[in-house]
This record gives C-alpha cells, sequence and structure tokens, in this order.
C-alpha cells in the first residue's frame, strides 16, 4: 500500500527538484551561452571585441594562434571589459583568436567562435595629387617606416567609374609622376604599399578612402618672369574699332621691333568694348618665300575658341621658340557674332592684313589678303617668359 501511495506523490516531488536545479545538460549557468567575437585592425594592432559572458563570468581568456600552430592563452580580462588591443603583429602573418568566459571556479561558461585575422601591408598616407601640365599629374605621400614593403601601386581611375582604370606598379618611393591621363578629363587616384620578395607578396589596402579628385585641364600657373619684347614703350590706346565679323586678320610685328626672344610666349590681347571672339589664333614666323602673311612651318596654334573679355586683357601663354632676328605673324580667325576689333593707327612698322569671310589663321599659304601698314590690332603687349 505504501508504494501505492509514494507512486501518487513522485510527480509533485520530482517537478520541483528539476525546477530548483535545471535540466540536465544545460550547464553550470542553467543556459548554452557563446560569445561572438569581431575584430578590426589599425596598422599592426588587432582589436578584439566581443559579446558579454553569461550571469557568473568573473574574467576572460584571449587566446591567439599563429597559422600552423597551437591557439594559446596571451592575455586575461576583467568580467566588465569586452575589448583588447593586441599590438605589434607583423605585416602578412594570419592569426587565429578565440576568447573563453570563465567563472568564478575557473571553469568555462561560455566559448567564442574562432576568429581568423590577417595582418595586411601598412599603408602609405597622406596621398597629394596636383596636375602640373594638361597630361601631367604629380603625386606624393608618405609610406610607413616600419613597413616591409618595397613597392607601391598608383590606382587611376576615370571620376564617376569604377571599371576604367590603370594600375601601376613602381618601385617603393613617395613620388610618382601620370604622364598618360587624358586631357580635359578628371580622374581620381589611390596609392597602395606592395611587398613583393621569395616566398612572400601582399598588398595594402588602397588609401585614401575618399579618392584625390584631379582636373587635368586646370593646372596651376607656372612661376614666371615675364621680360616684355613689344612695344618698347606702352601702347597707345586704340584710335578707332573695326568691325571684322568672321575675316581673318594677320598682324605683322618687324624684328626691329622684338626686344627679346625666349621658348615661352605670352601674348596680352585688348579688351573689345563689346567683347570680342575666336575660331582661332595662331602665331609663326613669315615663310621664307611667298607673300607676306604666308606663315613659316613654325605654325602653331596659341588657342581656339575663346573670346576676349569687354572689361579687361586677356593673356594667353604658348610654348613656342621667338626669335627676335624674324617678324612675327599673329593671325586671327573672327567668329562670326563677333564684336569690334579695337584698331590703333601710327604704329610704325607693323602692319594688319585682312581678308573677309576667310578662316585660314591655320594655313600657311593664304591669299587674297589687303594690306593696312602702321597698324595695329587686338595685340597690346608681347612677352616671353
Amino acid at each position: 500500500m505504501e508504494w501505492f501511495y509514494l507512486a501518487l506523490l513522485a510527480p509533485f516531488i520530482l517537478v520541483p527538484v528539476v525546477l530548483l536545479f535545471g535540466y540536465a545538460g544545460c550547464g553550470k549557468f542553467g543556459v548554452k551561452h557563446e560569445l561572438t567575437l569581431t575584430h578590426t585592425i589599425d596598422g599592426t594592432t588587432v582589436t578584439l571585441t566581443w559579446t558579454a559572458g553569461p550571469v557568473g563570468t568573473m574574467r576572460y581568456q584571449i587566446s591567439r594562434g599563429e597559422e600552423g600552430e597551437d591557439i594559446e592563452q596571451i592575455s586575461t580580462a576583467p568580467s566588465t571589459q569586452t575589448q583588447y588591443a593586441d599590438t605589434g603583429r607583423p605585416e602578412l602573418a594570419k592569426y587565429f583568436y578565440t576568447v573563453i568566459a570563465l567563472n568564478g571556479e575557473n571553469d568555462e561558461a561560455a566559448k567564442s567562435n574562432q576568429l581568423e585575422v590577417d595582418i595586411p601591408l601598412l599603408a602609405p598616407s597622406n596621398l597629394k595629387a596636383v596636375a602640373i601640365e594638361a597630361n601631367k599629374v604629380r603625386l606624393t605621400w608618405t609610406n610607413d617606416a616600419n613597413s616591409r614593403a618595397n613597392r607601391n601601386v598608383v590606382h587611376r581611375f576615370r571620376a564617376g567609374t569604377t571599371t576604367d582604370f590603370v594600375d601601376t606598379d613602381i618601385a617603393r618611393a613617395e613620388a610618382h609622376e601620370d604622364v598618360t591621363p587624358s586631357a580635359a578629363t578628371d580622374f581620381s587616384y589611390q596609392i597602395a604599399s606592395r611587398l613583393v620578395e621569395a616566398g612572400t607578396s601582399g598588398t595594402s589596402i588602397f588609401v585614401p578612402p575618399t579618392p584625390v579628385n584631379v582636373e587635368t585641364t586646370t593646372p596651376p600657373p607656372p612661376v614666371e618672369n615675364p621680360v616684355l619684347v613689344f612695344p618698347a614703350t606702352p601702347a597707345p590706346p586704340p584710335t578707332r574699332e573695326s568691325s571684322n565679323v568672321g575675316d581673318c586678320l594677320i598682324q605683322r610685328f618687324p624684328s626691329e621691333q622684338l626686344r627679346a626672344g625666349g621658348n615661352r610666349l605670352r601674348v596680352t590681347f585688348r579688351a573689345a568694348p563689346n567683347g570680342l571672339g575666336f575660331k582661332r589664333v595662331t602665331v609663326s614666323q613669315p615663310a621664307r618665300s611667298g607673300d607676306d602673311f604666308d606663315s613659316h612651318t613654325d605654325l602653331k596654334t596659341i588657342e581656339t575658341n575663346f573670346d576676349l573679355s569687354a572689361t579687361g586683357p586677356t593673356v594667353r601663354t604658348v610654348d613656342y621658340v621667338l626669335d627676335p632676328a624674324q617678324d612675327l605673324l599673329i593671325a586671327f580667325d573672327v567668329k562670326d557674332n563677333a564684336g569690334m576689333v579695337p584698331v590703333v593707327d601710327g604704329v610704325a612698322g607693323c602692319t594688319v592684313y585682312q581678308q573677309d569671310n576667310t578662316a585660314q589663321a591655320d594655313s600657311m599659304e593664304r591669299s587674297g589678303f589687303r594690306t593696312f601698314n602702321n597698324t595695329l590690332v587686338i595685340v597690346e603687349k608681347i612677352e616671353v617668359v
């Protein structure tokens, strides 16, 4: 009979016991708990971050192992700390990390995932890019003095794209001139360090995270010390205006009035009351034979499709070898909707050639021009730099 009553009471006895002590297999803390381990890298420092352990955690055990080696404890942290910085890790090494939560009896309460970390090469910094000519960009940067890298990689891509790019591998340096970009195009640049040696190779991240934008059509002006070539005294103001819409005008300067020579020519054009535009402006010596307004083979374009300001002089500079022993021609193809041409009369030795409704500034052999002696148009002064 006693067994009968005991069987009836057993459920009421066992249930409170199980509720009090927990289900078997749930561990000392009653629930299964895992730590989530993540990391960040700054140079050669790996910063580990993990989620907090279960109630009763007293400290954390941080372990690390290199590739092919056992993972061993490297440090501990109190229960209030969930981050650890592992410093001085060599470039291109591979490490594995774990973190274990320990209770007051030094037993494992929870364990993290095993984290695999690759240490990159130390990246360069302070990248700067400057367009120094229409097709040349100068790059400078700073390599990390502690890096093993023996090369750099210059990454250039066309602005607004990710597929139109060029990578240039160079020996370790802190400056590079890119002479391949197309003029009138925006480019972006990034720089990385690279290690190439027997049995080992690797490339750092490309920096900066935001590329440097370079406009290759607006290089900074060079430092110039101009020497006045023409005129010997300040040119007098215009005496009149002439309508030369769509015409070709050629200004000839006698060698007797050219005071200096040089490899770079700077021409200051007069302002026009209502503005003045040109399809093309060229410079040359006169031809050795033919008409006085024909150009020699050194014919070079100064500018195309540009307008003179009505409020002040306009300056254009061109690489051109000026020989002061030879006369000089500057030819203008006036736009069809241009304003009035400023004219100075009585300038001894200067000659203007004009033809209606034609564009011959870029031609060496010309015909059909009328001659106006002792006349100066458009040009205010000429210098060499």
